[in-house]
């Protein structure tokens, strides 16, 4: 199973009902679990690690999904987080490792310097990296997958009226809003604030894919905007993730072969912050009120001091402007 985005009927572009997100995301929360019940079933008790990523990856969508609802319907939101939450650590295994290693070869593949390559080469020998790279095979994974995501269908068929009568535009506001702030906030020596911007930003584009149709409303390009900056952001977080293992190396000859790839690793990141930091003034101009305006009819106007949980409301620095670079 691979991590695109979930194969749909085609909606209308432009703003949608509030009945009509609801339906979308149950309608596509079923569909999602349908094809991972399907795809892991062919693939019997061995999982590939792209097979793996693609579990972890409709985990993901699926928790964006139920946060939308967790507003409406708490309980069986926390039942859902609980139950997937679980299957998402099952499935880690050597999930840092085959990340790892890849990083490690897509810089290899991508550097021009001759010097560079045999400390690639050695380093990919070695226990941070080494592996045979097959995927992950163990005993009762397929039933545990099979288990969880059956529960998670008969979770989301059972919500029934519930479900639909729920209005999931605050929940986007307010996920919009974080997103907004985490992206403001983010600065080049803190690779925590990365990270939550990416979360946020792959959350936000979970829940669009689950309620909206592919222009969603929004004005054209933003979502492939949005889409370059979460995979920027991704490689940003698997460099510095290779970055912290390189620098724990002790042993001389791979220290030497670390140091040498660590200098690479820096620079790219450089870089690749300097594409995120230039685009991110432009896609997140939008203010929480006018994309949730776009998504869907009009929701009642805010009561003062709304959604400051964050530190900012829509009145607040965040929504004042475009988001400013620090």
């Amino acid at each position: 199973m691979d991590a695109t985005p979930l194969d749909t009927r085609p909606v209308p572009d432009g703003p949608q009902p509030q009945r009509v997100l609801a339906e979308h995301l149950v309608q596509r929360a079923l569909l999602l679990t349908s094809q991972v019940l399907g795809r892991v079933i062919d693939a019997g008790e061995f999982l590939s690690p792209a097979g793996v990523r693609g579990v972890r990856v409709a985990i993901t969508r699926l928790r964006a999904g139920w946060r939308l609802l967790a507003p409406a319907l708490p309980l069986q939101a926390a039942q859902a987080e609980t139950r997937l939450r679980a299957l998402h650590h099952a499935l880690a295994g050597d999930r840092s490792r085959f990340v790892r290693l890849a990083t490690l070869q897509r810089e290899c593949a991508g550097s021009d310097d001759p010097d560079l390559r045999p400390a690639f080469d050695e380093l990919s020998q070695v226990a941070p990296f080494a592996g045979t790279g097959e995927g992950l095979s163990a005993r009762g994974l397929a039933e545990n997958v099979g288990r969880t995501f059956r529960a998670e269908s008969r979770a989301w068929r059972e919500l029934g009226a519930a479900a639909l009568a729920a209005d999931v535009r605050p929940a986007l506001r307010q996920a919009y809003r974080r997103l907004r702030n985490a992206a403001r906030l983010a600065h080049r020596d803190d690779p925590d604030g990365w990270h939550r911007w990416r979360l946020r930003l792959k959350r936000v584009l979970y829940q669009l894919e689950l309620v909206t149709g592919p222009g969603a409303g929004l004005p054209p390009g933003l979502l492939a905007q949005w889409r370059t900056l979460a995979d920027q952001l991704g490689r940003l977080q698997d460099l510095e993730d290779l970055r912290a293992v390189l620098g724990e190396l002790r042993a001389p000859a791979q220290a030497r072969a670390g140091a040498r790839v660590l200098e690479h690793v820096r620079n790219r990141q450089r870089r690749l912050f300097r594409k995120v930091k230039a685009a991110r003034g432009e896609a997140f101009a939008l203010r929480p009120r006018e994309f949730v305006r776009l998504l869907g009819d009009p929701g009642p106007a805010a009561r003062p001091g709304e959604g400051r949980a964050d530190g900012h409301g829509e009145g607040g620095p965040a929504a004042a402007a475009p988001v400013a670079a620090p």
